[in-house]
């Protein structure tokens, strides 16, 4: 018997235990390359919604309870914003919408969009909102929907002594515009895959009515803006000073 009848009288033997082994590796392939697709496709669409939440946001500052000077962003060639919690109803309140943000901006902040939007600013007593927000209410441009945010305050709402009488701010405002993520519809400094419910106000008008006038808890910059020389890592830090900030 040669060598070569051995190997085929063998193979013919075990036919089906190479026939098990050679099913066992195509699906454990199958498998393997499926897997692989499936988790570039998970980080493209990642990716996708984290650049929808940013647009052109390159750098933000959230001091989240403690305010600043909006002033300090302009300085710095960065949009302000004040971000407050809220809710919202739609004008017969036949519709609610809980956990709002509502985001007080000026038309700075509509330039760090993917999509600049066909307004620049927005009127004194309109709002706009984003997708999201607009189902839920079923409110589109011209409707008028109620937003009640929340006032600033020195002290926290968690601390027992603070008074629960008057802490919020009702603004009863006319839907100017609904916007996409590509416009900035679902701007979030969060990673969350669920959009946000995101109610943007003229910055002066929400400054106005909850106490803060001009101040911010939120800035942004887009990633062509270069900060000046005298805040460059050799330059002596900013102190607390001169950004002013105050707590609410």
């Amino acid at each position: 018997m040669t060598l070569r009848t051995l190997i085929l009288h063998s193979l013919r033997f075990h036919a089906r235990s190479h026939l098990g082994v050679l099913l066992g590796a195509t699906l454990g392939s199958a498998i393997l390359i499926g897997a692989l697709l499936v988790g570039d496709s998970v980080r493209g669409s990642l990716r996708d919604m984290a650049l929808a939440r940013l647009g052109k946001v390159e750098a933000a500052m959230a001091t989240g309870d403690r305010l600043f000077r909006a002033e300090l962003a302009t300085n710095l060639k960065a949009a302000p914003v004040l971000a407050l919690p809220g809710t919202a109803n739609s004008a017969d309140g036949s519709r609610r919408a809980n956990r709002v943000h509502v985001l007080g901006v000026d038309e700075s902040f509509w330039r760090l969009a993917a999509k600049v939007p066909a307004f620049t600013a927005v009127p004194p007593d309109s709002v706009v909102l984003n997708q999201p927000l607009a189902e839920q209410l079923a409110a589109k441009p011209g409707d008028e929907v109620l937003l009640r945010v929340s006032k600033v305050s020195a002290l926290s709402q968690d601390v027992a002594l603070t008074t629960r009488d008057g802490q919020s701010v009702a603004l009863r405002l006319r839907v100017h515009a609904v916007v996409g993520a590509e416009e900035l519809g679902r701007f979030s400094l969060q990673a969350n895959q669920v959009a946000p419910f995101n109610a943007f106000v003229p910055l002066g008008l929400l400054q106005e009515r909850t106490g803060a006038s001009g101040r911010a808890n939120l800035s942004a910059t887009a990633r062509s803006v270069k900060l000046p020389a005298k805040l460059k890592d050799s330059s002596p830090p900013v102190k607390l000073e001169e950004m002013d900030a105050a707590p609410f």
